[in-house]
C-alpha cells in the first residue's frame, strides 16, 4: 500500500491505493474508518490490525455489507485502552 499525505483546507487527505484504484479519503471529516483509512491514520498494516482481531483485541467494528468500518469513537476508545495496558504509571 502507497500512501500520500498533503494539507487541505479541510485538513489532511490520504490518498491511498486499493484494488488498483486511487481512493481519497478527507479522513478527518469521517465518522467511520474503512479497514485501510484507519491503518494509515495509525500509522500500522492492516496485517497487524487484522492480527489484534484474532488476539480478540483491535477496535470495535461494524460491518456494511462485507466491508468492516471502525467509528471515531472506537477509534479513540482502543487508543485510550493501548495507552492503558503501555503505561508505566499504571502498574
Amino acid at each position: 500500500m502507497r500512501e500520500v499525505e498533503g494539507p487541505t483546507a479541510a485538513g489532511i487527505v490520504l490518498a491511498i491505493a486499493a484494488v488498483g484504484q486511487w481512493v481519497e479519503a478527507k479522513v478527518q471529516d469521517r465518522d467511520a474508518y474503512s479497514v485501510a483509512e484507519f491503518c494509515a491514520r495509525h500509522g500500522f498494516s492492516k496485517w497487524f490490525l487484522y492480527s489484534e482481531w484474532r488476539q480478540g483485541r483491535g477496535p470495535r467494528f461494524f460491518w456494511v455489507g462485507d466491508r468492516r468500518f471502525i467509528t471515531r469513537e472506537a477509534a479513540a476508545d482502543w487508543r485510550q485502552e493501548q495507552e492503558a495496558e503501555t503505561d508505566p504509571r499504571a502498574a
